[in-house]
């Protein structure tokens, strides 16, 4: 899936520009993670996500910009965090 392939760029330009822990990264991720899920890649994204939860934590100030899995609704599909 094309979307997928730029999302990647994207990401990798925010990193190499912005830094892993910035807020408009992690957002980038998130935005990954909900195509990836779209997609139906269910258990992938499901592991990207928690790596991601795990980052927006550990990230000052990430909390208040970065909600992770915002455009995505895990619960509908039966999964828990």
């Amino acid at each position: 899936m094309r979307a997928l392939a730029e999302y990647l760029k994207l990401i990798a330009d925010y990193e190499r520009v912005a830094g892993v822990d910035d807020p408009d990264t992690l957002t980038a991720r998130n935005n990954y993670i909900c195509t990836l899920k779209n997609s139906g890649k269910i258990v992938e994204a499901v592991a990207l996500y928690r790596e991601l939860l795990s980052d927006v934590e550990t990230s000052p100030g990430s909390g208040r910009r970065v909600r992770p899995g915002d455009c995505t609704a895990f619960e509908r599909v039966g999964l828990e965090f």
